[in-house]
Formats: structure tokens, sequence, C-alpha cells
């Protein structure tokens, strides 16, 4: 079941990635304008004309960075798959691991070049997720492993959950079964129990009236 639902989550995450790129294809700087509404109060200061311009109609406009936003769209749906699929296979610390190790050998180069060798908006911005981009492959490869260890029955990350939860109606059970021996030998026990002191007393006053 998981293997099915897991095919059609990356399934439907690429659809809708393909889905972005087009939609950004389209109306790139519709989106881009929509998204810099907030930038416009710049117009209204005779010193910020120069930064409103640079954000509009520079060489590193918004509608510039656009350019990369259906990929990095997609990408980042495809990752969110690939994460969600190491999760619900308990693999959380191979995450840690990883985002770690992305941190300091992709992120901090990456975010170095955008600084002193590219420095405009758009190496920013790629170099923001292509950390995200790195671990499409670690996660896929891992998930991809995970999946060939359940198809042959071998052990995961996933393996004591599963056993705790398998292991938790049978303990139930049982339960149920002691208290249901409990209250079979409690009847047992009540009704083989002599009548009480103040009952055979009550008995014997009775019987003397009785025969007076």
């Amino acid at each position: 079941h998981f293997i099915g639902f897991y095919t059609y989550l990356c399934t439907l995450c690429v659809v809708m990635g393909v889905s972005a790129v087009v939609v950004v294809i389209i109306l790139r700087e519709a989106i881009a304008y929509e998204y810099g509404e907030s930038a416009c109060i710049f117009a209204s200061v005779d010193g910020c004309a120069g930064v409103y311009k640079d954000i509009f109609k520079g060489n590193d406009a918004m509608d510039t960075v656009f350019e990369a936003f259906g990929p990095t769209v997609m990408l980042q749906l495809i990752f969110e798959a690939s994460r969600v699929g190491l999760y619900i296979c308990y693999d959380f610390s191979f995450i840690a691991k990883a985002a770690v190790l992305t941190f300091v050998l992709i992120f901090i180069p990456a975010i170095l070049v955008a600084r002193f060798a590219i420095n405009n908006a758009l190496g920013y911005y790629v170099a923001m997720y292509i950390p995200h981009f790195c671990m499409i492959i670690v996660f896929g490869l891992r998930m991809r492993r995970h999946i060939l260890a359940m198809l042959n029955g071998e052990e995961g990350p996933w393996t004591p959950h599963v056993e705790s939860n398998s292991r938790k109606p049978t303990m139930l059970q049982n339960l149920l079964d002691e208290k249901g021996e409990n209250t079979i030998f409690n009847a047992e026990q009540k009704s083989s129990r002599p009548p009480d002191d103040g009952y055979s007393a009550l008995a014997h006053d009775r019987s003397e009236l009785g025969s007076a």
C-alpha cells in the first residue's frame, strides 16, 4: 500500500510541477509584478526612484528572477515528496545528517559564489534552493533503497515501529482475555460463597417464629 501511495504522490508532484513551469512561462511578468506589489512604496519617494526602477525595469528586475520560479516550484514539490517518504519510513536520523552535510558542503559555497561571483537576484534565488535540489538526489536514492528493501522483505528504520504496532493488538487481546477470566472467576466465587452471617441469623429468627 505504501509503495502505491508514494508512487501516486510523486506522480502528482511532477504533474503539478510541470503545470507550474507552463503557467510561469505564460504569465511570468504578471506573477512577478503581483509578488512585487509591496515594492511600489518606493515609487512614492524621490530618493527611492532608482530602487523602484531596478526592481521592475532594471537588468536585475523581478521578472528575470521569475525565469527560475517555475522550475524551482517543480523541484520543490519533488523535494517535499522525497522528504515525506523518508518521514513515513521513520528515517529521521538520515534526514538530519543529510541536511547538515548539505548546508556545509552545498549552501555555504553556493551563497559565497552568488555574493562574490554572480551578485544578482537570480544568483541569490538559485543559491537559496540549491541545497534542496541536491537533497532530491540524496533522498531519492535513499527512498529507492527503502522501497527495494520493502519489496524484498528486509528490515529498515520503520521496522521497530511496525513491530511495536503489531504487538499492541496482541497485548490488548491478552488484557481482555485476562479481564474476562477474572470476571468468570469472580462470578464462580460469588455463586459458591455461603450466605453471610446476617442472612443466616435472619433465616434462623424466621424459623423460630414459625415454630412458635
